[in-house]
Formats: C-alpha cells, structure tokens, sequence
C-alpha cells in the first residue's frame, strides 16, 4: 500500500482544476469625466477659481474622483474628492482653486495643471480618462497688472436676462488712467456696457484706482430658433500714461452661454409639501444646466410618505408633455403606490410607466401627489426606494426635465 500521502495525491489527478485570471477591470470607452473647464486664472491677491464635474454617463457603482495640485504654492484645491453615484452621475459638483498666498516675491505668472484619478466599485467607470486644467496663477506683488473676477460660466437668456463681471488694477497708477477695450465676439447673443454707455458690441473700461469697474453682459434675441448658444468676449491690450500698466496682454477667457427662450420646456419639481399659492417649478431643467432635482426623504414610522410633484410649462406656446416613471412599476413587490393628478383621477404604477399625456398652456401646472408605503416582511437591504421621474415635451423632445426620488424606510 502507498503512503497516505501519495494516495491523495493520486486521487487529485481524477479531477480537473481549471485556473482563470480576471483581467484588470478598465472603463469602458467612451466614459470619462466631464469638466466645465480646461483653463482658468487666480490671483496671488486672492482671487479664486472653480469647475464644475460631472460624468458623461450613468455609472454601475459609486465613482470617487480625486483632484490634485501640481503646484500647491502656487494653488490648492477645495473639495477635491467627489463621490458620483448611479442617482447624482449628472449633478455638478464644484471644486474650488485656491491661489497661493502673496509673499513670494516677483515671480512672475506661474502655470501649473490640475490632475485627476478614478476610484470606481462597478466596472464601466474603472480607471476612467480625467482630462486635466492648465492654471495661471497672476502674480500681483510689486508689479501693475489688470484683474478680473467672476470671469467665469455666465449665463444670459434671450428674454434680456444679464451677468456681470469686474474689472480692477493691482495697484492706483503712477499717472493717468488705464483703459481696456472689451470686445463681444457674438454681438446676436449678447452685448456689453461699463453703466457709462448703452450695451454694445464693443465697451471700454477705464480705470484711475484700484476700485473695480462692473461690466455687464445683456442677453440678445437673434430671432432664431438656435437653442442654446455659447458667446465669449475678447479683451484686448491696456493703454495707459503710466508706463508700467500700458501695453499689457492678459490670460483670461470670458465665457458663457445665451439661452433661448423656450417655445417647448417642461419644467418639474418635487417636494414633500405642496402650496397652490405658490407652488410653481424650479426652472432648473436637466436638457439645460445639467442638473437635476433630488428628494431625499426618511419615512415615517406608519412606514408610509408622500410627496407632491408639479409639471409646468415653462415655454411660450402650448404644449403636449409626457410624464413617466418606470422604477414604480418595477418596485410595486416591496411598496404599495398610490400617484393622483389633484383635480383629477388616480394613475396607477404600470400607466406611469408607460407615460401619461398632459396638455398644458404656457405658464399652466398640474399637480400630482404620490404616497409610498412599505409593504410587510420587507428585507431591511431592500427598504430604499428610488425613483427617476421624468417629463418630455412630445412637440420638442430634446426639451426635458427630470427629478429624483431617494426614500429610505425605517
């Protein structure tokens, strides 16, 4: 007889033992980071600056984006890790630059780039592209240089609708003034004024101290059907007696968008409590600023909450609008629901999944308001429920809306 050991030995080769070797886990393409900016410029004064961060589609796990410095004696950053999960992927969240404190001597305006990394749970975020943004941080200490603030993402509408901006000196001048002449490169979207002079294509600042100036920008009606437009302003040399501040260039970019008004916009908005009087939506729409409305709620002992939702029309002309919801007939195993047009009848949970059709005039609302109660012998794990609601125009639909329902059961 065989020692023991070989006898086991020989009765591991009846059997057959495969290996696998899971490769490492890599987004899928086209994910990636979305930022609001590639470029931007502080001040060794103080003047901060911010972008905006998003992802470019609805990931399978939380994702945590990591921002980092390249240079942080020249800036560092403000919230620079974010979490994005499968219900926020799309709101903004914001990171600050801050500049490095005045004292270090003339040495002149220092580039230097913000990096990003990707930490995701689910696979097709997973070591996702983050692009980077260049910095200029502008020196201010013993030398004239011209400074601007809130430079950056105006936004205008073409009803009218404006966004400022300042313009100051680093120091008062030896002599003289200092002037700038500022330049809208799409004067059909939006025009510019100092409050010195009517809004133009062309406005010039002109300067004696260190108090900031106030540029204007006003929204313009171009008369077109173009959606939402991008506008930037030049800005052109300085000229001024002192020579120190005359002839300077600058590393600003003056950007934003001009917003059309609207023949088509559903507009909705939730909330756990509903006042007729005053009650309207909050005319942040997610086809237009990426954002996107969240209730988060904690039900009540009873295991039951309710919620009111208003459907606006926030376009100019009547409109066909198409509410839906597919998560409600998808969780009826764990909840009950009841959703109810007030003034109107009861909408069950597999009609709002397929869409309900609301006419509506311009400016008009219909109120709807959902209960949720938690069914008996409901696993703790699975007492969250979660909710995306959205609205369509059915004449234009690249015109949408969209809120969130988060609710946890105790």
């Amino acid at each position: 007889m065989l020692p023991s050991i070989y006898r086991i030995v020989g009765s591991l080769t009846l059997c057959s033992l495969s290996f696998f070797i899971l490769p490492e886990a890599t987004a899928l393409p086209g994910t990636s980071v979305v930022l609001s900016e590639s470029s931007l410029v502080t001040t060794e004064d103080g003047e901060s600056a911010t972008f905006e961060v998003t992802l470019s589609e609805v990931p399978d796990g939380s994702v945590d984006v990591n921002f980092s410095s390249g240079d942080l004696t020249e800036g560092s950053l403000s919230n620079a890790n974010l979490t994005f999960t499968p219900a926020d992927w799309d709101i903004p969240q914001t990171v600050t630059v801050n500049p490095g404190a005045s004292g270090d001597g003339n040495d002149g305006d220092v580039m230097y780039s913000i990096s990003g990394t990707v930490d995701a749970t689910g696979t097709n975020f997973d070591g996702a592209p983050v692009p980077s943004v260049n910095v200029t941080n502008i020196n201010t200490e013993g030398i004239s240089t011209i400074i601007f603030s809130n430079y950056q993402n105006h936004e205008t509408d073409e009803d009218g609708t404006t966004s400022t901006f300042t313009v100051r000196l680093s120091s008062t001048p030896s002599s003289g003034t200092v002037s700038v002449e500022l330049t809208s490169n799409d004067p059909d979207e939006v025009l510019i004024s100092t409050g010195m002079d009517s809004p133009g294509t062309t406005a010039t600042v002109v300067m004696d101290s260190t108090t900031p100036v106030v540029v204007t920008i006003t929204g313009q009606d171009d008369g077109v059907a173009d959606g939402d437009q991008p506008f930037s302003i030049s800005i052109g040399n300085t000229v001024a007696t002192d020579p120190s501040y005359d002839d300077l260039p600058n590393s600003y970019q003056i950007r934003g968008t001009n917003s059309t008004i609207a023949a088509y916009q559903p507009d909705l908005r939730v909330g756990k409590k509903f006042n007729p009087a005053v009650h309207k939506g909050n005319q942040i729409y997610s086809n237009r600023q990426l954002a996107i409305q969240t209730l988060r709620d904690r039900a009540s002992r009873d295991k039951t909450t309710k919620f009111f939702l208003s459907l606006e029309n926030d376009g100019s002309d009547t409109d066909q609008i198409l509410l839906r919801s597919g998560n409600f007939l998808k969780q009826k195993r764990r909840y009950k629901m009841t959703f109810t047009e007030i003034g109107g009848s009861r909408i069950s949970p597999a009609t709002l999944a397929s869409g309900i059709t609301k006419e509506l005039g311009a400016g008009e609302t219909a109120i709807y308001r959902g209960t949720i109660r938690l069914k008996k012998r409901v696993k703790a794990r699975e007492r969250q429920f979660r909710s995306r609601i959205t609205t369509t125009s059915l004449t234009d639909p690249s015109k949408a809306d969209t809120s969130h329902l988060n609710i946890r059961f105790k």
